[in-house]
């Protein structure tokens, strides 16, 4: 999904903010913003960090020993809905502590 030669686009930044907004708002978790020329991501926290780029937010991570799985999701609702389960593991948190609230609608799913 990477690419070297792309750069990262005012889309990707409004993905990313769409992101961070559903993650605060519906499941109180702190996410930031870091952007550089060629990429925009979100960070949940130091072991997980979602990349948005071209439409799609996407991320990895460890499936199994020695494994890694990569995961998308087009629409911030969506995306947040999985990385609230990684992210409840990486804290020590059960997801049931961070059961969404009454969520404005960022951007129709797609």
């Amino acid at each position: 999904m990477a690419s070297s030669d792309r750069a990262a686009t005012p889309a990707d930044e409004r993905l990313a903010r769409d992101l961070c907004d559903v993650l605060a708002e519906g499941y109180n978790i702190p996410a930031y913003i870091e952007s550089s020329a060629d990429r925009t991501l979100v960070v949940l926290n130091p072991g997980l960090t979602a990349r948005c780029e071209g439409g799609l937010i996407w991320w990895t991570y460890a499936s199994g020993p020695g494994s890694k799985m990569l995961t998308y999701a087009h629409a911030p609702l969506t995306a947040a809905a999985r990385l609230v389960l990684l992210y409840a593991t990486a804290v020590h948190c059960p997801p049931a502590a961070m059961s969404p609230g009454p969520l404005r609608r960022v951007r129709a799913e797609g």
